[in-house]
């Protein structure tokens, strides 16, 4: 079944790629995320001609997962206009709603788990995994060790 899959989604990111190639753009394509980068006016035509790819191999893009992210000095009235559906990255809290201070979203994105965009993003996307991970710690040492090894 994988070497099927993979043989259906080669024609889309082929295109994919040589497209990115002759406007400079790249992309990574991890099990079933891919990160597509390039220029505003370039990046989102490219995507909805590869989502028009995936629909061959009855595959579909999910608006809903996609986000994108740019500077803050580059995000104007034509970078809204460029992006359509697609929705600006911003840090969220567990219950899925935006953090913001003053009124200002952190922008940014994920790619592979690892932080990119404005310091209030990664900083805050990296406390959000540290408190995670530590609050497994309290977990593990409330357990009675005598359960884990059987004394």
């Amino acid at each position: 079944v994988c070497f099927r899959m993979t043989t259906y989604l080669n024609k889309a990111f082929q295109n994919l790629c040589t497209i990115l190639i002759e406007c400079e753009g790249g992309v990574m394509s991890i099990i079933d995320e891919n990160y597509t980068m390039g220029l505003p006016h370039q990046i989102f035509a490219v995507n909805n001609a590869f989502a028009e790819d995936l629909l061959e191999a009855r595959l579909q893009l999910q608006p809903a997962k996609s986000q994108c992210y740019i500077l803050e000095a580059f995000r104007d009235a034509e970078w809204d206009k460029l992006q359509g559906n697609i929705l600006n990255g911003v840090l969220k809290n567990s219950d899925g709603d935006a953090v913001a201070i003053d009124g200002n979203a952190f922008h940014g994105i994920t790619t592979c788990n690892v932080p990119i965009g404005k310091e209030g993003f990664v900083q805050g996307y990296l406390e959000q995994i540290k408190n995670r991970i530590t609050s497994r710690f309290e977990k593990i040492t409330a357990y009675p060790l005598n359960k884990c090894f059987g004394s």
